[in-house]
């Protein structure tokens, strides 16, 4: 914060420790705001039974900002005031009215501003209000103001008609038509959570783990995230901070995220909007709230039932899904097989005319990632694999490293920098025959297996940059 922390300290007396801080200067509220809201006209409701300190500074702020506001004690005063004059908003406390009362309110024609604990929030969610906004104790003139704001808005009385607008989720005649990525690790789960979504009409995509799920959603098209926070390799919150990161930096608009944990604990909402998911629920899931997030964020993906239709193919837009043609795919097993077996008799031959030389080897392997992140995320997945490696992030890098120490796979991405396919292929192939060794090629890419067939002829293994501690095991495997 950039302030300086000091200390005087005396033996028998002790030690006095003080502090520094240096703060902006704003301008005062007085001069900034006073009397700007003074077109709105609004009600508040105000309990017979019980009083909160709050209530004295919720009139004291409409004061100051200009705002006529009238009190009421129960539906039939406000009955009566409804007659008489028209109304912009209304404030009620969660814990001044009862439930009933609570969705009377929010289907009167002023918009319901809901002041409340956050401790009620889950109960709250499950009633599905139509709430304008949430005012989240304690109170203050910032809060206030910020929802006035958002009234006065010139853009308000539009988003309004179109709300009006919007179909309802109704369970016999509507659905969810939307795409939505699930990422979760369990295999039970994941198929628990897939029914109940696929149940609603929408069409789930799954990510087996946080980078899995980051990969999905660089390369895909989601209307919204269901986010497991305890995963391997990449967590929830990790994942989420790398996908709000990217979409910042490539101007990308945000996919609402929603925390799944088995475990609600006292704090757990705030820690994870803190951390930058939108919203959270626990497992296993439960309809009711999950058709309430659903109408949060999904309202405008509502649609009849008989308009649903099956998942289009092109709906999900995932690079890494790309067919290979059977007839390449032929023709690339057969050029491996054709050079394995062409090595173990080349490898026979030397074995009885000459002793083969003990090569050392740096490295089990040598990975070469385009990103920083995503060469972590390998990292840590070969960490657990227990395989030595070496790092690099340039096609210079990678050809240094080959032309002075040996490796038994080379586990590259194809979009590396400055990387020509073919002069690589054939700089490795040169390096293997001058050390007497064959350094298996891995190829890391979203994109069908290229068609530079001289190219795919040297390569050994072409694995998605979607990948899972499984089928990077599978893969290195075969060549370690």
């Amino acid at each position: 914060m950039g302030g300086q922390l000091d200390l005087h300290s005396e033996p028998g007396e002790g030690t006095t420790f003080f502090f520094t801080l240096d703060f902006e200067e704003i301008a005062a509220l007085s001069e900034s705001a006073k009397g700007a809201f003074s077109s709105i006209n609004a009600l508040v409701l105000e309990s017979s039974h019980k009083t909160k300190r709050q209530d004295t500074y919720l009139r004291e702020y409409l004061d100051f900002y200009g705002v006529s506001y009238t009190t009421f004690k129960d539906e039939n005063e406000l009955a009566i005031l409804q007659k008489q004059v028209s109304y912009d908003l209304l404030f009620t406390d969660y814990e001044y009215a009862t439930e009933d009362e609570l969705q009377a309110y929010s289907k009167m024609p002023e918009e319901l501003i809901l002041l409340t604990k956050s401790y009620f929030m889950r109960k709250i969610d499950s009633m599905a209000l139509d709430i304008f906004k949430t005012i989240y104790e304690p109170l203050n003139s910032t809060k206030l103001k910020s929802v006035l704001d958002s009234y006065n808005n010139e853009n308000f009385k539009a988003e309004k008609a179109k709300k009006a607008n919007r179909k309802k989720y109704n369970a016999e005649s509507s659905k969810f038509d939307a795409n939505v990525l699930v990422a979760e690790d369990n295999i039970i789960n994941q198929k628990l959570i897939k029914r109940t979504l696929e149940d609603l009409g929408l069409h789930v995509d799954i990510a087996s783990n946080g980078l899995e799920a980051f990969q999905k959603r660089k390369d895909g098209n989601y209307d919204l995230i269901f986010m497991d926070i305890q995963m391997p390799f990449l967590d929830g919150t990790e994942a989420t901070k790398e996908i709000l990161e990217y979409e910042a930096d490539y101007n990308q608009p945000h996919v609402p995220i929603i925390a799944l944990t088995a475990n609600a604990l006292k704090g757990d909402r705030e820690r994870f909007l803190r951390a930058g998911l939108d919203e959270y629920t626990t497992k296993p899931l439960v309809r009711a709230e999950i058709v309430t997030l659903l109408n949060h964020f999904l309202l405008d993906h509502i649609v009849d039932a008989e308009e649903t239709v099956p998942a289009n193919v092109d709906a999900i837009k995932e690079k890494v899904q790309e067919p290979v043609a059977e007839s390449q795919k032929e023709v690339v097993e057969e050029k491996v097989v054709k050079e394995q077996e062409t090595q173990e008799e080349s490898t026979k031959e030397v074995t009885i005319e000459e002793p083969l030389k003990k090569v050392e080897y740096k490295a089990d392997i040598l990975l070469a990632k385009r990103t920083p992140f995503e060469t972590k995320l390998f990292a840590k997945i070969l960490d657990t694999l227990g395989h030595s490696y070496e790092i690099v992030s340039t096609a210079d890098e990678l050809k240094e490293k080959l032309a002075h120490n040996a490796y038994k796979a080379i586990l590259f991405d194809k979009d590396l920098e400055k990387l020509d396919l073919a002069t690589f292929t054939s700089f490795v192939q040169e390096q293997n025959e001058q050390k007497g060794i064959k350094s298996a090629l891995i190829l890391i890419t979203n994109e069908s297996i290229p068609e530079d067939t001289t190219a795919l002829s040297s390569i050994d293994e072409v694995v998605k940059s979607v990948v899972n501690r499984d089928s990077l095991e599978n893969v290195i495997k075969k060549f370690i």
